[in-house]
C-alpha cells in the first residue's frame, strides 16, 4: 500500500514528544532527585562504568587526557580502551555533573534517542507518525535493548541508538544520491564507535552491508551507491581517528586479539527456546524476585516486545504486500539466524572464516538487530491495520483463539506445579539441557523449591499473554467499526512495555558504593608505598590504588601470558574462566603483589603474601638475553628467579660489561598517568627495570642536563618496562605516546573541519528530508 501523505509537522512533534515525555514518566524521579543510580548493584556500572567514568573525566578537568591507565591491570591503555569513551560527545556532561546526575541523565538520554532515531527512520520508510511512534517504543523497551540497563552496560545502551540512523542514512543514500546522506552515515558510524563498544560497530557494519546488498536490485547505479555507503566507514574512520586508530592499536597489542577456542567463542549464542520471550518476558525467571533459569544472562538473551507488538508484526508478515515487506522480514531473519550462533551448523563457518569470530563472544548480540527490524515490522502492521481496519475480522477469532490456548496452558501448569518434581511439570524442569547439571547439584529441597518456583512463573506468563490477546481481539473487533481503537491498540503495547521497563529498573544508593571507595582509600592511606593488592578491581581507579586486574578485555598481551603461566590457563581461555587467580607464587612479587583483599559491605579485609615484592623502580647490574619468548615466560614464573639480580632482556641492550659496582641513585615524580620524570646516578652499565607493564608507546626523552641522549624502553622480564642506562647522570621523561594517537589526533581534527564545511555548503544547497513513499 502506498502512503504519499506527507505528515505535517505538529503531528511528528506530537509524536517525538511523546517519546520524550514517556521516558520522562519512566525515569523522571531520577533526572529530579539523582542519589540513586540506574543499575543494579550487582552490576557494571557499580562495579566498573562509575569509576571508570570518574577517573577518566576528571582526569580531564585536571588538564590531561588519560592514554594511560597505571592503577590496575599493571597499567594498560585507558583512552584505547574504547569503552572509557572519552571523546564520545554524548557523555561530556560528566565534565559537568556529579556522577550520579551523569549516569542517569546518560542512560535516559540514549534510551529516548533509541526511540527518537527508530521513529525517524520508520518516518522516513512512509509510516504514519503513529506506527512509527509505536516503532520506537518497541525498540527503546524492548528486552534487547533495555535489559541492558539492568546491567549496566553503558557502552551497549549508547552504541545500539546509532543503528537505526545508520540504516536511514543507507535508505535516504540509495534513494536520493545526495551527499547529505552520508554525511549522517559518517556521523552516526562515527557516534557509534565512539560510543564504546567495537563489538556492535562490527554486527552492525555486517549488518548493514547485508541491508544494502538486499536493496541494490532497483538501483542502476550500484556502484555509486556502494561507494557512498563505504564513505559511512572510510569517513567515520577519519573522524574518529583519535579514538579508533589509538583503540585498534591497544587492540592488537592486548589479549583480546587472541583468537578464543570453540567454545568459549561460541558462547552466549542466542538460543532458540528464548524466542519465547518475545511475548513471555519472565517464562525463564526474571531478573530481581525469581531466580532467571533460562540459558546465559537475560539481558543477552531476551527479545521481549510484548503481545501487542507481536501481534501487529504478525499480522504485517501475513497482511502486507511481499514486495512491502519483504525488505524488514528478511533482515529479522537473517539477524535472528546469526544470533543463534552455534545453536545453528552456520556457526562454524563464522567461526572460523568471517575475520574476528574467533576472537569474540556474545553473537547473540545480533538479536539487538533483531528487535530493531521487528520493531519496525510491528509499525508496519499498525501501518496497515490503521488504512484496511476491515480486513482484520479474522483476526479477532484468532485471537481469541490464541487467548484461550494461553489461558488454558497457565491452568494446566498451575495444577500440577505444586507436585514438585513428582508432577509432569517438575520431570519436565528436571531434564531440561542446560539445567542437567545444575540440578545434579541440588538437594531433593532445593530442586523441588526451584520447579514450584519456575512454574509459578511459567502460570503467571501465561496468564498476562492470554488476558492481553484477550483484550487484542476485542480491540481488533472495535476497529472494524471505530478508528479510535488504533488508540487503544497503541495503549496497549505501550503500557506492556512500560510495565516491563519498569519492572526491570533497579537503582542503587550512590553512597552504597562511595562507602566502598573510602574503606579502600582508608586502606592506601594506613598501607602507603607502590605495592598492589588483588581484590578491588576499578576501585582502584579512585582511590589511587594499584591493582593486579580488573574484569575487562584490554589486558595486555604480554601480561595476559604471564597470568596463564601462573595459573595453569590456557591462553584462548583466559576469559572463560572466573575466577582467574586461584594460587599466588613468589612470582607475583615481580609485580608487587602484595595484599589480597575482600569488601563484605562494612569492612576490607586484607591478607598479607609471604613472599618478597620488588620496588616500583630498580637499577639491575646484571642481565640476560633470550630471544624465545616462551623459554622467557618460563624462567620468571620458575621459583628460583631472583628479579631483584638479574633481568631479562628480548634483545641486546647495546651496553659495555661493566663492573659489578651496584652503587647508584635513582628518583622519579608522576607528572601525570601518562608521564613519569625519571632521575638516576650510575656508576656501572645497569638496566632500569620499571614493573609495570611494558607497551611499544612508551618513549624516553632526555632532558638537557642528561649525560646520556638517547633511550630505548624495551620488554623487561618478558612483560615489564626496562630502560638501558650507562654510567652517569640520566634525566628523561618517561611517555605514553602511542604514535596511533599522535597521528589520529591530527587526521580526527582536520576531518572534523572538512565534515563542517561540507555540511554547511550541502545545507544550503540542497533538501536534505523527504519521507520515503513505500507504505
Amino acid at each position: 500500500m502506498a502512503n504519499h501523505t506527507r505528515w505535517p509537522l505538529q503531528a511528528h512533534l506530537s509524536a517525538v514528544l511523546g517519546l520524550l515525555g514517556l521516558n520522562l514518566l519512566l525515569f523522571g524521579d531520577l533526572l529530579i532527585h539523582p542519589t540513586r543510580v540506574l543499575s543494579s548493584p550487582q552490576a557494571d556500572i557499580y562495579l566498573h562504568f562509575a569509576a571508570w567514568r570518574r577517573f577518566g573525566f576528571d582526569e580531564i578537568r585536571r588538564g590531561y587526557l588519560p592514554l594511560w591507565n597505571p592503577h590496575y591491570l599493571c597499567g594498560n591503555p585507558f583512552l584505547g580502551n574504547f569503552e572509557s569513551a572519552l571523546l564520545y560527545p554524548f557523555n561530556w556532561h560528566y565534565l559537568l555533573m556529579p556522577l550520579p546526575a551523569a549516569i542517569n541523565l546518560g542512560i535516559v538520554l540514549h534510551v529516548f534517542l533509541a526511540g527518537f532515531f527508530t521513529y525517524l527512520w520508520a518516518s522516513y520508510r512512509g509510516f504514519h507518525p503513529l506506527a512509527a511512534f509505536l516503532s520506537g517504543v518497541v525498540f527503546m523497551w524492548g528486552g534487547a535493548y533495555y535489559l541492558h540497563l539492568y546491567a549496566g552496560h553503558l557502552p551497549n545502551l549508547c552504541a545500539m541508538v546509532w543503528a537505526p540512523l545508520i540504516f536511514l542514512a543507507i535508505d535516504g543514500w540509495l534513494d536520493r544520491k545526495k551527499g547529505f546522506w552520508v554525511l549522517l552515515g559518517i556521523f552516526s558510524v562515527s557516534m557509534q564507535v565512539l560510543a564504546g563498544h567495537p563489538q556492535y560497530v562490527y554486527f552492525t557494519g555486517i549488518t548493514a552491508v547485508i541491508y544494502l546488498i538486499l536493496n541494490l536490485n532497483n538501483h542502476s547505479r550500484k556502484l555509486a551507491a556502494v561507494s557512498g555507503f563505504a564513505g559511512f566507514y572510510g569517513g567515520a574512520l577519519l573522524i574518529t581517528a583519535a579514538q579508533s586508530w589509538t583503540g585498534l592499536e591497544a587492540i592488537w597489542d592486548s589479549a583480546r586479539h587472541l583468537s578464543l577456542d570453540f567454545n568459549s567463542a561460541a558462547s552466549f549464542s542466542f538460543p532458540p527456546q528464548n524466542l519465547l520471550t518475545l511475548f513471555l518476558p519472565y517464562f525463564f525467571g526474571d531478573l530481581e524476585q525469581s531466580h532467571y533459569w533460562g540459558s546465559w544472562y537475560l539481558w543477552e538473551v531476551s527479545l521481549f516486545v510484548g503481545m501487542t507488538a507481536l501481534a501487529l508484526a504478525a499480522s504485517a508478515v501475513i497482511k502486507v504486500k511481499a514486495r512491502e515487506r519483504r525488505w524488514v522480514l528478511t533482515m529479522l531473519v537473517i539477524t535472528l539466524v546469526i544470533a543463534f550462533g552455534a545453536y545453528t551448523p552456520l556457526y562454524s563457518f563464522f567461526y572460523h572464516w568471517i575475520p574476528m569470530f574467533d576472537g569474540m563472544r556474545g553473537i547473540s548480540k545480533f538479536a539487538f538487530l533483531s528487535s530493531l527490524f521487528l520493531a519496525m515490522l510491528s509499525g508496519m502492521g499498525l501501518n496497515h491495520w490503521m488504512a484496511n481496519p476491515k480486513s482484520y475480522r479474522r483476526w479477532v477469532w484468532i485471537l481469541a483463539g490464541v487467548s484461550l490456548f494461553l489461558l488454558g496452558l497457565s491452568g494446566w501448569v498451575d495444577s500440577m506445579v505444586f507436585n514438585g518434581m513428582a508432577g509432569i511439570w517438575g520431570d519436565a524442569v528436571s531434564h531440561v539441557s542446560w539445567l542437567v547439571h545444575s540440578f545434579a547439584l541440588m538437594d531433593s529441597t532445593a530442586k523441588n523449591h526451584f520447579v514450584v518456583q519456575a512454574g509459578i512463573g511459567a502460570v503467571k506468563s501465561f496468564l498476562w499473554a492470554g488476558i492481553i490477546c484477550l483484550i487484542l481481539s476485542s480491540l481488533y473487533f472495535l476497529g472494524v467499526h471505530r478508528r479510535i481503537a488504533v488508540y487503544g491498540m497503541v495503549a496497549l503495547a505501550v503500557l506492556e512495555l512500560f510495565v516491563f521497563a519498569r519492572a526491570n529498573r533497579p537503582t542503587f544508593e550512590m553512597s552504597q558504593l562511595q562507602a566502598g571507595y573510602d574503606r579502600v582509600s582508608q586502606f592506601c592511606l594506613q598501607n602507603p608505598g607502590d605495592n598492589r593488592v588483588y581484590g578491588i578491581g576499578a576501585k582502584s581507579l579512585v582511590t589511587d590504588g594499584l591493582e593486579i586486574w580488573e574484569d575487562e578485555p584490554m589486558v595486555p598481551s604480554r601480561y595476559a601470558r604471564f597470568v596463564c603461566a601462573s595459573q595453569g590457563i590456557a591462553e584462548n581461555r583466559l576469559f572463560s574462566v572466573s575466577p582467574v587467580f586461584t594460587k599466588f607464587s613468589k612470582s607475583f612479587g615481580l609485580i608487587r603483589l602484595k595484599y589480597l583483599l575482600t569488601d563484605d559491605g562494612q569492612t576490607l579485609h586484607s591478607l598479607v603474601l609471604p613472599f618478597p615484592v620488588m620496588p616500583r623502580m630498580a637499577l639491575i647490574y646484571h642481565w640476560d638475553i633470550l630471544s624465545d619468548p616462551a623459554a622467557e615466560l618460563k624462567a620468571i614464573t620458575d621459583k628460583n628467579f631472583n628479579p631483584s639480580h638479574e633481568v631479562l632482556l628480548e634483545t641486546d641492550p647495546g651496553l659495555p660489561t661493566g663492573p659489578d659496582d651496584e652503587k647508584g641513585g635513582l628518583r622519579w615524580i608522576d607528572r601525570s598517568t601518562d608521564e613519569i620524570e625519571i632521575q638516576a646516578k650510575t656508576v656501572s652499565p645497569c638496566v632500569l627495570l620499571l614493573t609495570d607493564n611494558y607497551s611499544s608507546g612508551w618513549k624516553a626523552e632526555a632532558v638537557e642536563d642528561s649525560s646520556q641522549k638517547d633511550y630505548r624502553v624495551l620488554p623487561g622480564d618478558y612483560f615489564l618496562r626496562a630502560i638501558p642506562l650507562g654510567p652517569g647522570y640520566h634525566h628523561f621523561i618517561l611517555k605514553y605516546q602511542p604514535l596511533s594517537f599522535e597521528i589520529g589526533k591530527w587526521v580526527s581534527l582536520l576531518s572534523c573541519f572538512l565534515y563542517v564545511a561540507i555540511l554547511l555548503y550541502l545545507w544550503r544547497r540542497q533538501i536534505i528530508w523527504e519521507p520515503k513513499k513505500i507504505l
